[in-house]
């Protein structure tokens, strides 16, 4: 195999699995079926990957890398709107990775394997937070940050469970108001 093609297998395989993960569920996943629906041999996938749990990781690792890139707050104030809203957008546009993490993260052998990744993504979470709320001028505390955290989080939770029903803008639109009315 030439090296133009690796990338390409590693990313479809990454692709499907995310896909697959987030369909039937980690455990009810194999690493058969992944292969068999990217149309690559086990061998090629455990060329990029020693197992399942390898794979799941790097899916996190990659997903995380792309959240903090969209959401590190640089030294340009960002208003709390524009904030959600880009929270919001990228739980819309990434909607196989959300579901898979939300499915996946309250599993005692998920966190055990991710558990560094998933401390990483919180604490990448309430800095940011605190950062934001403090741009904007508003009072906070770690309890501040923690609630905003959580409300956050379950809205991405409930509206990866149903995402042509779940009311995201009028929620957004309340949450946006609750925090400039602040």
């Amino acid at each position: 195999m030439n090296k133009i093609n690796r990338p390409n297998s590693r990313d479809k395989i990454v692709t499907t699995a995310l896909r697959l993960f987030a369909q039937y569920g980690y455990e009810r996943t194999s690493i058969r079926m992944i292969a068999k629906e990217a149309v690559i041999s086990l061998g090629l996938m455990y060329n990029y990957f020693g197992s399942k749990d390898d794979l799941l990781r790097a899916i996190f690792i990659n997903g995380l890398k792309d959240v903090e890139a969209s959401f590190t707050i640089d030294s340009q104030p960002l208003d709390i709107e524009t904030y959600l809203r880009r929270t919001f957008g990228l739980l819309q546009n990434n909607v196989h990775f959300w579901t898979l993490f939300y499915s996946i993260r309250s599993q005692p052998a998920v966190i055990q394997l991710l558990r560094s990744e998933l401390l990483q993504w919180r604490t990448f979470f309430y800095k940011n937070l605190a950062q934001l709320l403090a741009n904007n001028q508003l009072s906070y505390s770690s309890a501040e940050i923690a609630l905003l955290f959580a409300t956050i989080d379950g809205i991405c939770s409930h509206y990866v469970l149903n995402p042509q029903d779940y009311p995201l803008e009028k929620v957004l639109a309340r949450l946006v108001e609750q925090y400039k009315g602040t």
